[in-house]
């Protein structure tokens, strides 16, 4: 198996999805992988530049990139040629490229979604728009609401699993409408059981796009199931954050690697997710 250098950035910041490409089979892997890398370049800019001017920059950069690779000149940067291979190859559409980058620009903004249903058009923006683009590079047929729920439900899990994180830098994803009503300032969150409520409310959304994405399995071309074995991935998650009372902060939440790692080969043998 050959994995090009470029993705070792994927292996070391999207490992759930690095895992899943993996399990593809050889002749949709590294389009797979081109498309996790591009979206990891723009997922993190917020966190790579001091100010949002500068990361408004950097995601115009990419709008001009995939225009440019749109009229067959891509830049000489090595993910956006693999990018432009992956679109050339598989025939992907635009106007999910330019959704993508569109909603990542509320990342710019250092606020919290307003409500969930703000959280939830921020996760289909992004997360839902990738998924679709993965089930399009894995089967060449659109992966419906099937694959539009699973982005929602991965989306919202990653977002309440990153906490911590984002908490250190004064941030925060969590819906501020709910972080009010439980007395929380989004600017300064720490460990609380109230701050555990508003996570179990947004874990509890997650689980219903999960049901919904599984529900929706007979609209999914069996070909695209690598691209879809971030389910048991999430259920994962959501399981180990109800053991810990859905404490982001505790420290389980940051173990379990090798028993996801054996779950998510369990579905793959068996062509499920």
């Amino acid at each position: 198996m050959s994995i090009p250098s470029w993705a070792d950035e994927v292996r070391l910041r999207d490992r759930d999805r690095f895992l899943c490409a993996l399990l593809a089979p050889d002749q949709t892997r590294n389009g797979l992988l081109a498309l996790y890398a591009f979206n990891g370049e723009v997922a993190r800019i917020r966190e790579t530049v001091s100010e949002p001017l500068l990361g408004n920059i950097r995601l115009q950069w990419w709008r001009e990139t995939i225009e440019a690779i749109y009229e067959g000149k891509p830049p000489n940067h090595e993910i956006a040629q693999a990018l432009h291979q992956t679109i050339e190859q598989y025939h992907l559409p635009r106007d999910l490229f330019d959704q993508l980058l569109d909603a990542r620009e509320f990342d710019m903004q250092d606020r919290p979604p307003e409500d969930m249903g703000a959280l939830v058009a921020y996760a289909e923006g992004t997360a839902s728009t990738l998924q679709e683009l993965a089930v399009l590079i894995a089967s060449g047929q659109s992966g419906g609401g099937a694959a539009k729920q699973l982005g929602i439900a991965w989306a919202l899990t990653g977002l309440v699993r990153a906490v911590p994180f984002q908490a250190s830098m004064g941030r925060t994803f969590l819906p501020n409408s709910l972080l009010k009503a439980k007395g929380l300032d989004p600017l300064h969150l720490s460990p609380s059981e109230e701050l555990n409520n508003v996570v179990e409310l947004v874990a509890q959304c997650a689980q219903t796009a999960l049901e919904n994405a599984r529900s929706g399995k007979a609209c999914i071309p069996p070909a695209s199931l690598a691209a879809m074995l971030l389910a048991p991935l999430t259920e994962s998650y959501l399981k180990q954050l109800s053991k810990v009372g859905h404490n982001p902060f505790d420290a389980k939440m940051r173990r379990g690697g090798t028993v996801r790692q054996l779950k998510l080969a369990w579905y793959s043998l068996r062509k499920i997710y």
